[in-house]
């Protein structure tokens, strides 16, 4: 895109809504992209038949339902799904030269199924109106929506485990069985619906490391600019998932451990965020203790298996310079620190709880470095958002990222849990951060 092709595009579209599409979209068979988990209003039009599921396994007669009328849906677009998937499959093989698919292809190919409405939504060419979507599609996204999750669980519990290699050979049934022990195929509202032969053929398919020429999806023209697109979606995703690590490996050896031992007192609550359904509460409430018990070794080795994992995907290594810190940020580091302390410990602020002086400077070194890491983080949201919305033929996007869009994306943050404790609210931005109580306000910038 030229200069002034740029400056005649129309409006970026804004990373919140390019990564969580609407789940009360409708596709052109009027059902929903997101089913059941649209709000009850959206789909009192739509047929929702919900029984018990007779599958074998974790799913067997659970309490949760399934929805039979999602998989009826997908049982009539079976075999585009699975053309789509090896077009994807075969494309992304001969791109890259591959010759197997490792755990990080096999989540590239989910997220580029997953995404597929997003792209066909927001383009700014040809676009798919609302109700317009091909019905295909949807299946497609919905077929790919548990796989996302699965592979990033198992990629997860092999990092924190210490047994992540890069080229490890993906099976189908070993992975079908990770998903059941896993318990993965029962979501928040209900059961996965699809049955275990599609899942597993799916699978099969996806794990081939065969190109298939002869499949196309005329809806994408270009796969090499779709699969630019999946990529800054990928850095977003695996960057969220795992900066709860990234942050405990740029704090002192334990200092996440006391933290959390000031905001729930011993004997208060023995899991932290054990309620909690956001992923990043969840995986500080799991994975801190198990990283603690790694000797010096081990971690090392976690450490850099992530920084493999984003260069990966990461050409120009911007993610893994959230990993260091350079002198400038240092500077800024400990001036916002003396800020800090001074606005907290002033008269006119009011905090949830009277912290002895120690705990009170432990809290605050956490606030800081969690809203500097985060800041970097929005940065680089910016030039995936940047990146996705030129391969959509749009423009920049006027309104900046901040740290209530990721919230609200992937739900409640541990700068969340922060605000609350102190008792304040926190806008962060790439340049700057805000906290304020009533009328008293401190700027960071």
């Amino acid at each position: 895109m030229t200069i002034s092709d740029h400056l005649k595009a129309p409006e970026g579209v804004h990373l919140s809504l390019l990564m969580n599409l609407e789940a009360k979209f409708r596709d052109n068979e009027n059902r929903l992209l997101g089913e059941n988990k649209a709000p009850f209003e959206f789909h009192t039009d739509v047929a929702m038949e919900l029984v018990e599921c007779p599958y074998a396994g974790s799913r067997h007669k659970h309490f949760k339902p399934m929805n039979v009328s999602a998989l009826k849906q997908i049982n009539n677009h079976w075999e585009e799904i699975l053309n789509s998937f090896t077009c994807l499959r075969s494309f992304h093989i001969s791109e890259k030269s591959l010759d197997q698919i490792s755990l990080l292809d096999l989540y590239k190919l989910a997220i580029a199924g997953y995404l597929m409405p997003s792209y066909l939504f927001y383009k700014a060419k040809d676009a798919f109106a609302d109700g317009e979507l091909p019905a295909f599609v949807a299946t497609i996204h919905k077929a790919a929506l548990g796989l996302v999750n699965a592979a990033q669980v198992m990629l997860t519990k092999r990092l924190v485990m210490g047994r992540y290699k890069k080229d490890t050979v993906i099976d189908a049934e070993n992975f079908y069985l990770f998903v059941e022990n896993e318990k993965l195929f029962i979501g928040p509202w209900e059961v996965c619906a699809g049955t275990p032969n599609q899942i597993k053929e799916l699978l099969k398919l996806l794990l081939n490391n065969q190109v298939d020429n002869s499949t196309k999806i005329t809806l994408i023209p270009s796969l090499e600019r779709y699969f630019h697109y999946i990529t800054q979606a990928e850095k977003v995703v695996l960057l969220d998932n795992f900066f709860p690590v990234i942050f405990y490996f740029s704090l002192p050896e334990n200092k996440l451990a006391k933290f959390f031992k000031i905001l729930y007192p011993q004997g208060e609550n023995s899991s932290v965020f054990a309620n909690e359904l956001s992923m990043e509460l969840q995986f500080l409430d799991l994975v801190c203790p198990v990283l603690d018990e790694r000797d010096a070794t081990q971690k090392e080795k976690i450490r850099q298996d992530l920084v493999n994992i984003f260069s990966s995907v990461d050409e120009k290594e911007n993610i893994i310079r959230l990993f260091n810190k350079n002198e400038s940020e240092q500077i800024r580091e400990q001036k916002y620190l003396e800020q800090a302390f001074k606005f907290f410990a002033s008269d006119e602020i009011r905090i949830s709880r009277k912290l002895a002086k120690n705990d009170f400077e432990i809290v605050i070194y956490i606030l800081i470095n969690y809203l500097l890491l985060e800041r970097k983080k929005l940065s680089l949201y910016m030039e995936c958002q940047r990146e996705m919305n030129l391969v959509l033929e749009r423009a920049e996007v006027s309104r900046p990222i901040d740290g209530i869009d990721i919230t609200l994306m992937y739900d409640k943050k541990l700068r969340d849990i922060l605000a609350n404790f102190l008792a304040v609210e926190i806008d962060n931005f790439a340049e700057k951060t805000i906290i304020h109580q009533g009328l008293h306000k401190l700027i960071l910038e």
